[in-house]
């Protein structure tokens, strides 16, 4: 036997009989094996330092709040994971909403480090007893030994005569048995080549999609030519200032190689999607020049791998146009394929292999899920138990055809990112939790007051969200919140958007199709709020690449928002379905989310009746009859309707529009014995005059 550990003492510890006092041997190992997990204060150390390291800070002290210093969910869990490789103890997320400051969540994990240390000693002790009665039982076990030997060996000389017999039956006696048995052997092979595999100790066997790529898949099965899964796209467009065809070639091929998800298409199997890793060979790309004019679309992923790329002249320049499928990539993926894109033509010989692919990824994942399915299921079912999915109100109505045209609105807002983190600290939150607490007012504005707003949060759902892997990992989780009018002030409000983030973040790990259940045929999120998205910034200023987003004009949510945090400024671009808002709604909507967060900052909770825009502002309130209503207030003689025949000013069409809503509520009320909703949109055909 081996020692498992020796320690070195001056001399044994002795007991009043002049015999080595085992109690105090044992007192010195504990307290051996507590040096080298560590004391509180390295606890404290390592913590300070992978938040130095991860907050991007040269200094922070015991007491120093993490959300105040500018973390928020996606930094929380990266912390996580590093402290567990750091300290070998589990740190769920819940930790370090629970203790905010480092002196906290040292204490919690050290009470971790201390049970899980008396844990094992308390094994080993069992172990060294459990092995001690493993040796007197021993010379029993040998007395039975011999009395089984010789039925051991019975067994076995049987099982050899039945493989040989086996063998002479299955031998081809005739050239007819030798055609049948290579029909049977190529019809294997033919069955096999359809089945994705994976190769893991020699096996063959079918590889299961993520989890988190099942709704995605769903739509592409039910809906192979929708129109609207252009809205499932991403990609980039590289203006090359230095061009070398076939160095750009090899390097996008190395890029493909090195991660499995992009070398990946899909097979629909009655009501499950396997996916299908392809080889290096069968993934190549040869990258051509395109002169049509005519667009192009990424391929089904259930016909091919779901990847576009070419080359392109425009304005004298050589752009290379990467486009490819949401269910294979996100957008932390973009950026990774980008920056590695970079590294290979700019004449590095490799590029960095991540160990953790896609596929080892979807089967953690799908564990991950099952294990913890029953507790985060059904703390989603309480949460939209209750609620009205009332819609949101639009400036269009709605159609029965899907579309996903969209329109954007980028604005820079000077100095609002100060004010945010200094609502954080004061707080106590996150950043993003004072975001979406004032978009939850704007959108409050267009649905009933005491209707609770469920946002879309995309959750980054990697073990570690820096590596550098590739795939599709981004799970959209809901986040709830309550009407403004239960907290009379701001800082009570952002405390409940505080909570319902934590908990939402906590009970993420579902499978990817568990929500489209909860809601039916209706959409359980309309509105989507995206923070620090995919940017290329860092590397367009280089010699070899200008990189730009390729907008593919589609849009998945009736709302998308994404922030960009730049210094003390804020960067905000509001994506719309076009076919429901119009432009001048969404800049109203951009200005009262600031002005939420400027109230915020005084402690009081803005309403409807204080985000009216000013006179001088020619932008309407919600919607184009408010637009005319502005325009009638400011240029009441100006022209708004008119032929070669009638014109009328603003003045005069608002008064003719009131008088047909007065005729049409009478109507209404005398037909039906209600009045008409204040949202209800009535279409009018005029066919003898313009009103």
């Amino acid at each position: 036997m081996l020692p498992s550990r020796i320690i070195h003492v001056e001399k044994f510890p002795l007991n009043q009989n002049s015999k080595v006092d085992r109690n105090a041997l044992r007192t010195i190992i504990d307290g051996n094996i507590s040096t080298a997990s560590g004391t509180l204060s390295d606890v404290e150390t390592k913590i300070r330092r992978i938040w130095c390291e991860t907050l991007k800070k040269n200094q922070i002290g015991v007491k120093d709040n993490f959300f105040a210093m500018g973390g928020h969910s996606l930094l929380a869990t990266t912390i996580c994971f590093k402290i567990r490789e750091t300290l070998h103890c589990e740190c769920p997320v819940r930790y370090l909403f629970e203790n905010q400051t480092v002196e906290k969540l040292a204490k919690r994990l050290f009470v971790e480090i201390e049970r899980a240390r008396r844990e094992k000693i308390q094994s080993q002790r069992s172990d060294k007893w459990s092995s001690c009665g493993q040796d007197d039982r021993n010379g029993d076990n040998s007395k039975m030994a011999g009395a089984n030997m010789e039925t051991e060996m019975s067994v076995i000389r049987k099982q050899a005569s039945l493989n040989e017999q086996r063998t002479r039956c299955t031998t081809p006696r005739s050239k007819s048995d030798d055609h049948a048995n290579l029909k049977y052997s190529k019809a294997k092979e033919a069955m096999q080549k359809k089945l994705p595999i994976t190769f893991q100790q020699g096996n063959m066997q079918p590889l299961l999609c993520c989890q988190l790529q099942k709704p995605l898949l769903h739509l592409y099965s039910n809906n192979p030519d929708g129109p609207y899964l252009r809205a499932y796209e991403t990609g980039f467009r590289i203006q090359l200032r230095i061009v070398d065809r076939s160095l750009l070639n090899r390097c996008v091929n190395r890029v493909i190689t090195s991660h499995d998800a992009l070398r990946t298409s899909f097979l629909a199997e009655s009501k499950s999607y396997l996916q299908e890793i392809k080889s290096a060979t069968e993934s190549f790309v040869a990258l051509r020049y395109r002169h049509e004019k005519t667009d192009l679309f990424v391929s089904n992923p259930f016909d091919s791998i779901p990847i576009l790329s070419f080359l392109e002249e425009a304005d004298g320049h050589t752009n290379f146009v990467l486009r490819m499928s949401h269910v294979i990539t996100d957008a932390r993926s973009m950026q990774i394929i980008a920056e590695e894109l970079y590294t290979a033509y700019n004449g590095h010989k490799s590029l960095p292999r991540n160990a953790n692919t896609y596929a080892n990824f979807s089967k953690r994942y799908r564990q991950k899920v099952e294990d913890i399915r029953h507790e985060n299921e059904q703390y989603w079912r309480n949460i939209f138990t209750n609620i009205d999915r009332t819609i949101l109100s639009t400036d269009k109505p709605r159609t029965t055809n899907r579309r996903s045209e969209c329109g954007y609105v980028i604005k820079n807002l000077s100095s609002l990112n100060r004010i945010i983190e200094r609502l954080s600290r004061k707080n106590q939150c996150s950043n993003f939790v004072v975001m979406i607490a004032a978009l939850s007012e704007i959108l409050r504005r267009r649905l009933d007051q005491e209707s609770k707003v469920v946002i879309g949060c995309p959750m980054d759902m990697r073990d570690d969200p820096s590596e550098s892997s590739v795939g599709f990992y981004i799970s959209t989780i809901p986040v709830v919140i309550e009407a403004s009018q239960s907290y009379s002030t701001a800082q009570l409000l952002l405390h409940h958007a505080a909570q319902q983030v934590e908990n939402a973040i906590q009970h993420s790990t579902v499978s990817g199709d568990f929500f489209n259940s909860l809601c039916g045929d209706n959409e359980l999120i309309s509105c989507m709020i995206i923070l620090d998205n995919f940017t290329v910034d860092q590397l367009s200023a280089n010699n070899y690449f200008e990189i730009s987003d390729e907008n593919s004009g589609h849009t998945k949510y009736e709302l998308s928002v994404f922030i960009t945090q730049r210094g003390s400024d804020i960067t905000i671009k509001f994506e719309y379905m076009s076919n429901l808002f119009y432009k001048e709604s969404i800049i109203d909507m951009i200005n009262g989310w600031a002005k939420c967060i400027n109230a915020f900052d005084r402690d009081i909770i803005i309403h409807n009746d204080h985000l009216d825009a000013p006179c001088s502002v020619d932008i309407p309130s919600i919607c184009l009859s408010q637009l005319i209503e502005n325009a009638s207030l400011n240029s009441p003689r100006n022209k708004s309707l008119f032929n070669h025949q009638e014109q009328y000013n603003y003045l005069n069409m608002l008064e003719i529009i009131q008088q047909i809503c007065n005729a049409l509520q009478q109507c209404i009320i005398c037909t039906t014995g209600e009045p008409l909703r204040s949202d209800t949109i009535i279409p009018i055909i005029s066919t003898k005059s313009l009103i």
